[in-house]
């Protein structure tokens, strides 16, 4: 069976491989379909013979390609895939963590992502100064204190993102480049430009506002978090849940 990745790599040089395909049926129409047909004009024959030699010597340099570049850059991929898995899988739990946050079940396993709708659904009544099952903090001498979800967005959230980041940037190299730019997206993204902001973590302090005003930056966090798992099972299949 043919591996994802393999597809994956083949694919990122289309123009090789259609010429590739090309040569490969003319290959089989003149020497297989065509091979006892009568020539059409003088000289057809020979003509269809040098043709013929032309595709077989494209489509034996596409098997030495295979067997060379593709497999070698296929190597490393699969090298990388424990690295990758680990970059992906913190950042979707990461952001997981928050949702369960916002739905207010801190506890619970989602299988899926919440749709747009449903986290609209998690921010209606919510304001800044709203408290939540998961906004309880426990120190180190078992005291548990009620935190409002300005805290949790402004302070408990981001720092731990920028911190992630920090701990996964040294494995950026090892990556896939839409893996890449789906890893910068996400961190610099508009979620990030608004709840790592101290001016507006100051403004809105105390405040009654509504979260649900911020219900674009959510999206956007949603959307980032999607496209990095996406670029990961373009190149090496389906994330473990």
């Amino acid at each position: 069976m043919v591996s994802r990745t393999f597809l994956y790599v083949i694919k990122q040089n289309k123009l090789v491989l259609f010429l590739a395909l090309v040569a490969f049926i003319i290959v089989i129409l003149l020497d297989v379909v065509f091979a006892n047909t009568k020539e059409i004009f003088k000289g057809g024959f020979e003509l269809s013979k040098i043709i013929s030699n032309l595709s077989m010597s494209i489509v034996a340099g596409y098997i030495f390609y295979i067997m060379t570049s593709v497999k070698i850059e296929v190597d490393r991929i699969n090298k990388s895939k424990e690295i990758a898995t680990k970059v992906v899988i913190a950042i979707r739990n990461h952001t997981i963590s928050m949702f369960r946050v916002l739905a207010e079940s801190p506890h619970e396993k989602f299988r899926t992502f919440p749709s747009e709708d449903e986290l609209s659904n998690y921010l209606v009544g919510k304001t800044f100064v709203s408290t939540v099952k998961g906004t309880r903090y426990i120190d180190v001498a078992g005291l548990v204190s009620e935190r409002d979800l300005h805290f949790f967005l402004f302070n408990d959230f981001p720092k731990k993102a920028m911190s992630l980041q920090a701990s996964l940037s040294i494995y950026l190299g090892f990556l896939d480049q839409d893996m890449q730019v789906a890893f910068y997206k996400h961190f610099n993204s508009n979620f990030f430009d608004n709840f790592n902001d101290s001016t507006v973590a100051i403004v809105l302090k105390g405040r009654n506002n509504k979260v649900s005003d911020f219900s674009t930056s959510f999206f956007v966090l949603r959307e980032t978090t999607l496209e990095l798992i996406n670029s990961y099972e373009r190149v090496y299949g389906t994330l473990d849940k």
